[in-house]
């Protein structure tokens, strides 16, 4: 499978990214198609398994055998069956496929060294503002989320980007504010002809699983809604107090920076402020503890 005929796989920081909004955008292009009705495929944040796998079974080998090491081979095989599930029906245009989620980054190009990679990163503040408000997140798990999340993401682009591999990283605002800006760039990495593109039309996409635009509905939801003066996905931190903006520094403020985002100016905290802070801390390390107990238990 050539790059120009593999998949494209867009990766989200977390929900709220806007996967499905670029997933829309790239799917104008007449040579690409939707992966639905596998709306997020979860093939790369589960591709630990496949690392195990691949460990286990070279691991069986006899050393006196003699076999080379053979694990990144293998590996790579078995993407090779990723990629040709994924395209499988559609072997005329590029499926595009997402997720919104980023573990196993490390390994994706290990796996799909032909396929395309888009990184949608987005202002921690709103993603973590907009995480709360649609799903009753925990904010202090949804401000680590985020800040393991943009970690995973710059640690990858530094690893990669002097390799040649194709991948880009995208800020969801961009979307918004410079779509054909934006678009012609994702279209370059992505080798998709732009002259081939609507970019009328990606200017008017409409908005699907907005946490304000709702469509009079009280949960959010994911059918197409028009964008109107109420759609502002740029605010919805504006809410938030000192404390707020004081841990949000705490935990992520050096990933929001080199992501190139703003952050509000410190102000002193109150001793409310620091209990606050001790309390949300230890609760963080505490749920971690519990998920690899968890997860240890389950292998």
């Amino acid at each position: 499978m050539e790059p120009s005929t593999a998949p494209i796989f867009i990766l989200g920081m977390m929900r709220r990214s806007g996967t499905n909004f670029l997933s829309d955008l790239l799917t104008l292009h007449p040579d690409c198609v939707s992966a639905a009705p596998i709306h997020e495929d979860f093939l790369v944040a589960r591709a630990g398994h496949l690392s195990r796998y691949v460990d286990a079974v070279t691991g069986s080998w006899t050393p006196t055998w003699g076999v080379p090491d053979e694990r990144r081979r293998l590996l790579r095989h078995l993407g090779d069956g990723i990629a040709e599930f994924l395209q499988e029906g559609h072997e005329a245009k590029r499926v595009v496929t997402k997720t919104p989620r980023v573990e196993h980054l490390d390994l994706f190009f290990r796996l799909l060294p032909r396929a395309t990679l888009l990184l949608l990163v987005r202002d921690g503040r709103n993603l973590v503002a907009s995480t709360v408000r649609s799903f009753d997140v925990n904010e202090e798990a949804a401000r680590q989320q985020w800040a393991l999340a943009g970690r995973a993401i710059l640690d990858f682009d530094t690893r990669n980007r002097e390799s040649g591999r194709r991948y880009r990283i995208i800020r969801y605002e961009d979307l918004h504010t410079a779509p054909e800006s934006a678009m012609r760039d994702v279209l370059s990495v992505c080798d998709l002809d732009p002259a081939r593109y609507d970019f009328d039309a990606a200017a008017k996409v409409p908005v699907r699983g907005s946490s304000r635009v709702r469509a009079e509905r009280a949960e959010v939801h994911w059918q197409a809604v028009e964008k109107d003066d109420a759609f502002r996905p740029d605010e919805h931190w504006r809410d938030w107090e000192p404390y707020q903006h004081a841990r949000f520094a705490t935990v992520a403020g050096d990933v929001q920076q080199a992501l190139g985002y703003d952050l509000a100016p410190a102000v002193a905290s109150s001793a409310r402020d620091r209990v606050r802070d001790a309390v949300d801390g230890t609760s963080w390390r505490i749920r971690r503890l519990r998920q690899r107990v968890w997860l240890d238990r389950k292998r």
